[in-house]
């Protein structure tokens, strides 16, 4: 399609290609990986390693009713809990 526009100093032209299926094809993929599956992937790679963070045992020996040890197992809860929710939300 040629489309010429008259402007008082001159003419403008203006020709434009009609899009191809291949190209709105490839533009709608890259739109899909960059706004989908990177940020997705992202997130779960960032919950994944949080778990593991979170599971990671305390290296010193842990006694029944030192402080150590209740840290230990709230950090285990909140892992837990961190986990649920990553699994369900996305």
């Amino acid at each position: 399609m040629h489309v010429l526009i008259y402007v008082d100093g001159g003419d403008v032209s203006y020709d434009s290609q009609p899009i191809t299926g291949r190209f709105r094809k490839a533009f709608f993929m890259f739109l899909f990986v960059t706004m989908y599956v990177l940020p997705s992937a992202v997130i779960i790679y960032t919950c994944i390693r949080i778990v593991i963070a979170l599971g990671r045992p305390v290296s010193t020996v842990l006694e029944r009713s030192s402080a150590v040890y209740r840290m230990e197992n709230n950090k285990r809860k909140v892992g837990a809990g961190f986990f649920y929710c990553c699994s369900y939300t996305n």
